[in-house]
């Protein structure tokens, strides 16, 4: 990028303006990995919780984006899941590593499966929480440079400033309080798994989406597969564990 701005604050103005002007969000995952040097894959999801089902990913670009994505939420564990819960960047510079593995150890096993090496996870706040986290893929280990960091966390400010305006759906607390949160404009099939166990066998979300994850596990199968044959009566809800 030539003329770089000299403050974060003109970085991510000259972002947004860059993004809003050709697809908005839509664009944010292939704009990024384009620019942060050594990056294969680049995707975007929000959700409301760091391992809730009602998660909607907005974006994404390279053949690693969708599998990381996917995985993180099948498992429920990994950079993303820790970057939303601790509100931190999160940087797995080598999923091989005996210390990430121990710390993730299915997650980063499947990752290395499916040809991931390094993950690195930008939470997006608004309003002071976590509604997304743009996430970074490499199929060689290695840490990011400075630059790339800087450029990475700029891009999570950018993805803030575009879902503040691209995504009108806000609604108070339950406790009617003043913070507000962001929510996905659409659910897709695994929140609507979590709701049909909720109202079918009285449990509550976290109950719900534990029982999926847990036969998905054990079957070897995409968590989204699951919540469809649940969904479609091909899966009895009473056969989940």
């Amino acid at each position: 990028m030539s003329g770089a701005p000299s403050s974060n604050t003109e970085l991510v103005a000259v972002l947004v303006a860059m993004l809003t002007a050709g697809k908005g969000l839509a664009e944010i995952s292939e704009h990024c990995q384009g620019v942060v040097p050594d990056i294969d894959a680049v995707g975007l999801t929000m959700a409301m919780q760091p391992t809730t089902a009602a998660r909607l990913t907005v974006s994404t670009h390279g053949r690693l984006a969708e599998p990381g994505e996917a995985l993180q939420l099948d498992l429920g564990e990994g950079p993303c899941i820790e970057s939303h819960a601790k509100r931190r960047v999160v940087l797995a510079e080598d999923l091989e590593a005996d210390g990430t593995a121990r710390h993730w150890p299915v997650f980063a096993r499947q990752a290395c499966e499916a040809g991931i090496r390094a993950v690195f996870a930008f939470p997006v706040l608004l309003h002071d929480q976590v509604v997304a986290v743009l996430s970074l893929y490499r199929a060689t280990p290695g840490a990011l440079s400075t630059d790339g960091e800087r450029m990475a966390a700029a891009y999570a400010v950018a993805a803030a400033v575009l879902l503040l305006h691209d995504t009108p759906t806000l609604i108070a607390s339950d406790q009617d309080e003043e913070e507000v949160a962001l929510l996905p404009p659409s659910l897709a099939v695994i929140p609507q798994a979590v709701g049909f166990l909720i109202a079918r066998l009285g449990l509550d979300a976290d109950q719900a989406l534990a029982r999926l994850r847990a036969h998905a596990f054990v079957a070897q199968r995409p968590l989204a597969e699951v919540a469809d044959d649940l969904l479609q009566r091909r899966l009895p809800a009473e056969e989940l564990p």
